[in-house]
């Protein structure tokens, strides 16, 4: 029997089959930092099907992954835990990867726990400009940030919203934190950041992928603690 502490009350399963590393998604450009013993993944989000039961586009969400010990990508069959914490409202993903990474090397009493057993993952929410106060959240109600041509492309001077030219994923201000859908891509708008990490949880729960996984853990800090608990 598995274990699974899951922090989050996360709306409808996501039933996507997931591809091997899941590393499908397309390669975007960012300037996140570096985090030694980990990459910036491109994690393919497969898009939401409607009511007509048409599937959008591929997705991508960035997002920061751990390594082995040997520096190379994870061998699934040797994890055992997978470790998944969202950043808060600085949308700082390399910081987090980077703390839990440190935790995970000061952890040496238990030779079971290592860094080739143990998956750490931190998605990156990143930030339109938010347009709307709509959204039925206080703390949405203004912008938190841009991250326009830092954390994903941005073409200025094209038609209103179609400025972000790649599929990366980005939500309008901080809705990502109370499950809302994403603003960008434009021709795909119906992502939640909840199927983001529904997403997620049903890659490491895949038994062909990771035949050994005990444990999923779905961990937040500041406004990042307030999207699992939510």
């Amino acid at each position: 029997m598995r274990s699974f502490s899951v922090l989050a009350t996360l709306v409808a399963y996501f039933a996507a089959s997931a591809s091997s590393q899941q590393y499908a998604g397309e390669v975007i450009d960012t300037s996140l930092p570096n985090v030694p013993g980990s990459e910036i993944a491109f994690f393919k989000i497969p898009g939401v099907m409607d009511s007509n039961k048409n599937r959008a586009a591929n997705l991508t969400l960035i997002n920061y992954m751990s390594k082995g010990s040997d520096g190379k990508r994870l061998v699934g069959n040797k994890v055992q835990r997978a470790v998944i914490v969202v950043h808060g409202l600085n949308r700082d993903p390399g910081t987090y990867e980077s703390n839990m990474m440190s935790a995970l090397s000061g952890l040496t009493g238990d030779s079971n726990i290592n860094r080739d057993s143990v998956a750490i993952m931190a998605p990156y929410f990143a930030n339109g400009q938010y347009t709307s106060t709509s959204f039925p959240c206080t703390i949405l109600t203004s912008s938190s940030g841009d991250d326009k041509k830092t954390g994903f492309p941005w073409t200025d001077g094209l038609t209103a919203g179609r400025g972000s030219t790649t599929s990366a994923l980005v939500w309008k201000g901080s809705q990502w934190s109370a499950g809302g859908n994403n603003q960008y891509p434009y021709y795909s708008q119906t992502t939640s950041s909840y199927t983001v990490l529904d997403t997620i949880i049903q890659y490491f729960d895949d038994k062909t992928l990771f035949p050994n996984m005990k444990q999923i853990v779905v961990a937040g800090h500041s406004l990042g603690a307030q999207t699992v608990q939510r």
